[in-house]
């Protein structure tokens, strides 16, 4: 067997100590692990996209993540599993990464997959109104201007900890 561990917002894969001590119980035991950051890794990325002289660098990690690129994400994961001859597997996600399981077995179905594992699903809405103070609808409502004026790439400004781009 196989899992496929999701990491939450910001975080990449490598940050949270219980996925080294997973791969290591998982591997004692014979069963592989992928571990790998999706395009929402670190606050600030620098994510490149194509290949060869065709390469370009692309603004990436958490500020400008779009949550339906997850599914992007874990079907490439999937599919370097099922490469490796793995038919079946499960999924694993921390904190955001339980909402990015949960959101891409409804839409992409359980084909292969023979279970779940959501660790410390987060509470996006109560976050987001803790970390501005309340103003989470300020927020909101500048991002759905941004987004409108064609602008969703654009930094927020209103009362955020970290940066985030209105599309976000």
């Amino acid at each position: 067997g196989a899992l496929i561990p999701v990491h939450g917002y910001a975080g990449p894969f490598y940050e949270n100590r219980f996925v080294s001590e997973m791969g290591d119980a998982l591997a004692s035991n014979g069963i592989a692990m992928l571990a790998v950051n999706n395009r929402g890794h670190d606050y600030v990325a620098d994510n490149l996209s194509g290949t060869g002289s065709d390469t370009t660098s692309v603004p990436g990690g958490a500020a400008y993540d779009h949550f339906e690129r997850t599914l992007e994400d874990v079907d490439a994961y999937v599919g370097h599993i099922r490469d490796r001859g793995f038919d079946s597997f499960f999924l694993s996600g921390h904190s955001l990464g339980t909402l990015r399981v949960v959101h891409y077995l409804r839409t992409r179905g359980e084909d292969g997959v023979n279970g779940i594992v959501l660790i410390s699903p987060p509470d996006m809405f109560g976050l987001l109104d803790q970390r501005t103070d309340g103003r989470s609808k300020t927020v909101i409502d500048e991002a759905r201007e941004l987004v409108d004026a064609g602008k969703g790439d654009e930094l927020l400004t209103a009362g955020r900890d970290h940066p985030v781009s209105a599309a976000s």
